[in-house]
């Protein structure tokens, strides 16, 4: 779901349109690939921006509650997330 995640998507694509495009002719005036280009020019400048995805997409995991209610039926194999929200919370009763 990582890569498959609008958000995800539209913020990688607005983050790659930043990155000038003379960087790319200087590359391959040089005699990169396109596949160089990719993975020595473009991947190590969109880091903050593949972070930045890796930090939402653990935040909005963290926070999802009804998924596990939905598929764990043991309190034991509760996410840690779920379990703090069943301990405070004083009408639910396991």
């Amino acid at each position: 779901q990582f890569f498959g995640h609008a958000f995800f998507i539209f913020l990688m694509i607005q983050f790659i349109r930043t990155i000038p495009v003379e960087l790319d002719e200087a590359a391959k005036i040089d005699g990169c690939s396109r596949l160089g280009i990719f993975f020595r020019i473009i991947l190590p400048l969109i880091a903050p921006a593949l972070a930045t995805s890796a930090i939402f997409s653990f935040y909005w995991k963290w926070e999802e509650l009804i998924n596990p209610l939905l598929y764990l039926n043991k309190p034991e194999l509760y996410q840690v997330s779920l379990a703090l929200k069943l301990f405070l919370d004083t009408e639910t009763a396991s």
